[in-house]
């Protein structure tokens, strides 16, 4: 027991020390004698109001955290946004109904089955069945939600908001101060997002490995181009040591139009539209309760779903715009066959031989009649 105690340490240890420094959502930020974070599932809802100029994010991620022996779970991520955003815990359950949508309809069928007459039963029967200054930041509003303890910062300069972190128990790190920089001079707020798990441990294992589940938050804010914060910190990643770790981000778009993302110097995004078309007003009126939407969605609104598998992000946001092509992209049908209609193939292949016989035998005779009717009559 030792022994296996021993290993499953030994295998979690090896994992965070290497595969772990791939991924950072955002701007992870950990304890500096903390194990990086790892970020298994990402995916983000973008509701876009036109009018207004009001972007809704909601974003849903399942963190794998490292935790050092004898500590809790202790780490955040940080997100950009151009204005002050209001925060709100919303549900789940917006998720799930995106992947309903996005179903493939069932189209049934019948299937012909040529078996053999004498087997044609034998065979049937067996197949049935708030504002308070730190230096040169400012914190602009505190909040708990969704799990969280959520700060909206705002500061002159990236190595000020770095200091800032790391004096709250964030590490501090050169890659994250060019980040935060880079906000910074565009004046944009960062919120950061603080989880902390103190359930204690079940084994040896889940000392050094836990996962973390939190609720999912909205972001409401406005701005001038809606855009998903693409960019990451440049931290240092070594291709030649490591397998690459497969990464998955579905981004869902909600708004009068198909969108098309576009990164900050104007080049092509490389996600696939994997889903994309006019919502009914039943999905219309069901996701604006789920994302507690007090305008709700109106009629016209088209959901465009994004597919995006790039492991190394480019240093540039995203941006969304109205697509050139208006077109719906569907899933074929997935095909079931509700019934199966099995046809004697051995019996069909008599009868066939025996019109060809009837056949034959008739032109044979009539060419018999011909020829004597040709004879010459004593």
């Amino acid at each position: 027991m030792l022994r296996l105690t021993l290993l499953i340490g030994i295998l979690a240890t090896t994992f965070l020390a290497s595969g772990l420094q791939y991924t950072h959502g955002c701007a992870a930020a950990w304890r500096k004698d903390a194990p990086p974070v790892y970020i298994s599932e990402e995916s983000a809802i973008i509701v876009w109001d036109q009018a207004t100029k009001t972007q809704h994010f909601i974003r849903k991620a399942a963190f794998q955290a490292g935790v050092p022996k004898g500590k809790e779970a202790d780490f955040g991520f940080l997100v950009p946004t151009p204005a002050i955003p209001i925060l709100k815990e919303v549900g789940k359950e917006a998720f799930n109904t995106m992947a309903a949508i996005m179903r493939p309809p069932v189209k049934e069928t019948s299937k012909l089955d040529l078996t053999p007459f004498m087997c044609m039963f034998r065979c049937s029967k067996a197949e049935r069945g708030i504002d308070k200054a730190a230096g040169n930041v400012k914190v602009l509003h505190e909040q708990q939600v969704a799990g969280y303890d959520a700060a909206v910062l705002e500061a002159s300069d990236g190595k000020a908001l770095n200091k800032w972190l790391g004096e709250n128990g964030y590490a501090s790190r050169p890659a994250l101060e060019n980040w935060l920089d880079h906000y910074v001079k565009l004046k944009w707020k960062i919120t950061a997002f603080k989880i902390a798990e103190k359930a204690p441990p079940k084994s040896a294992a889940d000392e050094l490995f836990r996962p973390l589940a939190t609720g999912a938050v909205r972001m409401s804010f406005t701005t001038d181009r809606p855009f998903f914060p693409y960019r990451e910190p440049e931290d240092k990643i070594d291709d030649t040591k490591e397998p690459p770790i497969n990464r998955l981000m579905q981004v869902f778009f909600l708004t009068q139009r198909r969108m098309a993302g576009k990164l900050e110097g104007g080049a092509g995004w490389s996600a696939r539209i994997r889903w994309t078309d006019e919502l009914k007003v039943s999905y219309l009126e069901r996701l604006a309760k789920e994302l507690l939407l007090e305008g709700g969605l109106p009629a016209g609104t088209w959901l465009t779903t994004f597919e995006d598998r790039t492991r190394l992000r480019p240093q540039e946001d995203l941006f969304f715009e109205p697509a050139a092509e208006q077109t719906p992209i569907l899933p074929p049908p997935i095909i079931v066959v509700t019934q199966t209609i099995r046809v004697p193939a051995d019996l069909i292949v008599l009868v066939l031989i025996f019109l060809c016989w009837i056949v034959l035998s008739r032109r044979r005779k009539g060419k018999s009649s011909s020829q004597n009717s040709l004879e010459p009559q004593s």
